[in-house]
């Protein structure tokens, strides 16, 4: 017999558990007064994890919290003591006891109902349910084991039809839905039934990150019905998963494909065959891979328990038995648990029961949906409707070969993008098309805009009266002009790129608007005969949409072109090119070519020597790629001699001194080096016209400057406020959550060009530049261009604090955030300061549960935004920060309803009672 002493227990070293266990205990009793009477369990509120124990119906089932595993835990080891010490089958009607199981490892608390001879009806107060058993199988229990409170807690469905009487189904059902996961429990109400307090709850679970509902499992399987029969009141489970749907590159004049679908010519759909077949290739892999794991023995964890529109997984194909992967598109009212799911690589639709239907992993959604949906564009049906046999033939001529397809017009929403190509063969692309072909064969109607095309096969050249084209005229450039200007690229002495500083915002502003014309104006590009001299648009893959000049036409259907703006030369396709809009003709070329004058390379070598070449790169990254010229004679349309200068800072100079500037010739640095030698007579000038007073002693010679007004933030300068968003409904790109709540938000309509040009502009600004003494002194308030430290790049900001160890806390005001940057990776001259900030704050229609936002959901919601494209629609219009938005995932997911949902925000009261 074990002590009844609960001291002489504890010097008997009872475990930490079990001393944690008895003043648990201990002061429920204290609170029972003596009662042997199990105590009211806490009520279940809320939302909770739990775990099933028992079910008899949807309308009747019993649940354990998660947070109670513990407390259980450590009562069985109680209990398994106390039925030790023995007293088996010494109990009565109401007692409470404990109860061994056969198998000798569970032990369970009891109620005695009934006691027939040697048997007795109990009442699993911890489980909910009741059972005979032995009556040698109970021992009574201890007064503190007993009043402590049920774990078990007594739950109906909400929205479940109720049943006079339900069959086992059901039952089964709930446990096949529950197995031994952990659920979730959220309490919508409470009811009566018969002197006892059941939870009205709804009940789900997690799989694939998506929360599945009990109710929705049971009506899709015929085992429960929805109250008041409203078969449409489910909603969709919020999916953290799905495909990501690419549509065309329409910046791209033509692209090879392959046709694996044919519903109609207005329905097809097309895979991108990538460079050297690298997209079909993946595909292929992938697909090899799939059938590798799915075709292996099924495992209970690959099947879908419940197949909610938007599920995402894996089907077989009606067709060739094979697994592709797909998405689920409707669930069949009218047959009981079949579905409707989309062959997302092929396009394909198909009607499968959902016991087929496997989960898939996360490694096979990495690859975009490869389907794309195409039309024929300028075409149209005989009749009503395409025929058969239209059908028929256009599938024999395209399915499973490669086309290449001219990107027409393209139409994009929400849901769909519809895409209007002209489709030829592969081999073919200067013979008919799909289009054509098919109305010549009496197939289809063909609409205005269809090109025509001659009957040799050939199409008809869209040629401007004697191909004439706009052309750029180079603004005119007198000998002895000076400027300050930025080096582009420098290839050697004989060959520097510029563009005057001056014409840099310009430049960014025209290559903007350019790139918005090109990727807005989607009209297919027409076969055009080309000529040296001709101006023209194409696409780089360094510098995109670019104006550029045809200046040698090359065997092979291939042109060498002159970058007009970029001063480097550039070979791509003669189909590639497009004809220059009016409007971008009337700017000059940006950049032009300028070579060193009297110079030649040393050693009388008569071209320059990589050393020099290199050297001369040196001298220029070390002045910022920043450079003074006067011109000289010119030698080209395209280029002239030119003096080019250097700035350094004189370090003879004192510090409360102004700022003194020395300029070197970079043609005297060459001589100086030994790189280069003067050929001919060196004019020596006398620069008396310069405010700065330089003086110019010839080639080799230094000059001093000595400026006032060096290029510092302007004092009390801010930023241009942010611009409201031009559209109530727009896609949003959120940078930064602040501790309020608030979003930081940029459009992807109004903004992102603007950040694109303020981050190409202070990269070649300031990309490898040191920091002036004036550099290191701030103050808070001061606008300022300062690099972040994750990327290295520049970005505008503002000075929030000043702190110790030469560290400033700024804030990008084009994003956002705040970070601390040492002051050395700042600078005080400021760029592009009339473009205002390019972001703005907005807010969901939600408040925290407590008084200030809670971390842990901030970090939630920081997770689910940051870096990712929503839709945005604007609910509440006003005139200042923060805008009130509602947020949705490309998804469809409402980011304000998720966090109300499951309890981490409440929803405000209505806007039209706020401003009440």
């Amino acid at each position: 017999q074990a002590s009844a002493d609960p001291v002489q227990d504890k010097t008997q070293g009872q475990s930490v558990l079990e001393q944690a266990l008895q003043e648990v205990i201990g002061r429920l009793c204290d609170k029972g007064e003596g009662s042997k009477q199990v105590t009211a369990r806490e009520v279940l509120a809320g939302v909770e994890d739990v775990v099933l124990l028992h079910v008899e119906s949807p309308e009747s089932f019993f649940v354990m919290r998660t947070r109670d595993w513990k407390m259980a835990d450590m009562m069985r080891m109680q209990m398994k003591r106390k039925w030790m010490e023995g007293g088996w089958g010494k109990v009565k009607v109401d007692d409470i006891a404990v109860l061994k199981d056969d198998d000798a490892t569970e032990y369970h608390r009891v109620k005695v109902i009934t006691i027939e001879s040697d048997l007795a009806w109990v009442t699993y107060i911890d489980q909910g349910n009741n059972s005979q058993v032995p009556l040698t199988s109970l021992v009574c229990m201890s007064e503190n084991l007993s009043t402590l409170p049920p774990m078990a807690h007594h739950c109906t469905l909400a929205g479940v039809s109720s049943e006079h009487e339900w069959n086992e189904e059901a039952a089964r059902g709930v446990r096949l839905f529950s197995g031994k996961d952990v659920c979730k429990a959220t309490v919508v109400g409470s009811r009566d039934c018969m002197g006892k307090n059941i939870m009205i709850v709804m009940f789900s679970k997690e799989e694939d990150q998506t929360d599945i509902s009990l109710l929705d499992f049971l009506v899709f399987r015929a085992l429960a019905s929805r109250e008041g029969q409203d078969l449409e009141g489910s909603s969709l489970p919020i999916s953290f998963r799905s495909f990501l749907y690419l549509p065309l590159d329409r910046t791209v004049q033509e692209h090879l494909v392959k046709v694996v679908h044919v519903d109609t010519p207005d329905q097809m759909y097309i895979n991108l065959v990538g460079e050297n077949h690298s997209y079909i290739k993946y595909m292929e892999n992938m697909m090899e891979e799939m059938q590798e794991e799915y075709s292996r023995h099924e495992a209970d964890d690959q099947k879908v328990i419940y197949p909610y529109v938007g599920l995402v997984c894996a089907a077989q194909h009606a067709e060739d038995g094979k697994y592709h992967r797909a998405q689920v598109t409707e669930l069949l009212q009218e047959e009981i648990m079949m579905v409707r799911v989309m062959l997302v690589d092929i396009g394909y639709c198909q009607v499968v029961h959902y016991n087929s239907l496997r989960r898939i992993s996360d490694k096979f959604l990495v690859l975009p949906a490869m389907a794309i949906r195409v039309s024929l564009s300028g075409v149209r049906p005989v009749g009503e409707g395409w025929s058969d046999e239209a059908i028929k033939y256009v599938k024999e001529i395209v399915r499973t070969k490669m086309m290449r397809i001219k990107l027409e017009d393209m139409k994009t929403g929400m849901d769909e993008c519809e895409c209007k190509v002209v489709m030829y063969e592969d081999n073919c692309i200067q013979g008919v098309s799909i289009n054509t072909m098919i109305v010549e064969k009496g197939y289809a109607t063909a609409l205005p805009e269809l090109e025509t095309e001659k009957s040799d096969g050939h199409p008809i050249l869209d040629i401007d009266e004697e191909n004439n084209l706009p052309q750029l005229q180079r603004p005119v450039m007198e000998a002895g002009s000076r400027f300050t200007c930025r080096v582009v690229s420098s290839s050697s002495p004989g060959n520097i790129c510029l563009r005057r500083l001056v014409e840099e915002e310009s430049f960014y502003q025209m290559s903007k608007e350019l790139t918005r014309y090109h990727e807005t104006h989607c009209s297919p590009a027409l076969l055009r005969h080309w000529k040296e001299g001709d101006s023209c648009v194409v696409k780089t893959p360094g510098e995109g949409w670019v104006r550029a000049r045809v200046d040698r036409m090359m065997e092979g259907g291939m042109v060498e072109l002159l970058l007009h703006d970029h001063g480097s030369r550039f070979v791509g396709a003669v189909e590639s090119l497009k004809p220059l809009p009016g409007e971008f003709c009337q700017v000059g070329p940006f950049c032009w070519t300028v070579e060193l004058p009297n110079l030649v390379p040393a050693g009388g070598a008569k071209t320059w020597t990589g050393v020099a070449c290199e050297k001369l790169q040196e001298i220029l990254l070390e002045a910022g790629m920043e450079v003074d010229i006067e011109l000289g004679r010119k030698l080209t349309d395209d280029s002239w001699e030119a003096v080019m200068f250097v700035k350094e800072k004189e370090e003879d100079s004192g510090p409360l001194d102004p700022e003194e500037f020395k300029y070197k010739s970079v043609g005297g640095m060459m001589i100086d080096l030994g790189l280069a030698i003067p050929s001919g007579k060196v004019e020596v000038k006398d620069d008396d016209d310069a405010k700065t007073n330089v003086k110019l002693e010839g080639m080799n010679n230094n000059i001093v400057l000595k400026e006032a007004d060096t290029n510092e933030g302007k004092i009390g300068f801010n930023w241009l406020t942010a611009e409201m968003p031009s559209s109530m409904d727009f896609a949003g790109f959120v940078s930064h959550v602040d501790w309020d709540c608030n979003m930081y938000m940029s459009s992807i309509q109004d903004n992102q060009d603007n950040l694109r040009i303020i981050g190409s502009v202070l990269e070649s600004k300031y990309s490898g530049s040191s920091p002036s003494p004036l550099d290191l002194l701030w103050c808070k308030g001061e606008a300022c261009i300062a690099q972040f430290c994750l990327d290295n790049k520049w970005y505008r900001g503002e000075v929030l604090e000043v702190r110790d160890m030469g560290e400033c806390l700024v804030k990008f005001v084009d994003y956002g955030s705040e970070e601390l940057c040492k002051a050395e990776n700042m600078r005080k001259g400021l760029f592009l300061t009339d473009i205002p900030v390019q972001c703005f704050t907005v807010q969901m229609d939600i408040d925290p549960i407590t008084m200030k936002w809670e971390e842990g959901v901030l970090n939630f919601i920081h997770k689910t935004v940051v870096e990712q494209v929503l839709q945005v629609t604007i609910i509440q219009k006003k005139d200042v920060f923060p805008l009130v938005v509602r947020l949705v995932t490309k998804a469809g997911l409402d980011i304000g309803e998720l966090l109300v949902k499951n309890g981490y925000a409440r929803g405000r009261a209505s806007v039209a009672t706020q401003e009440s």
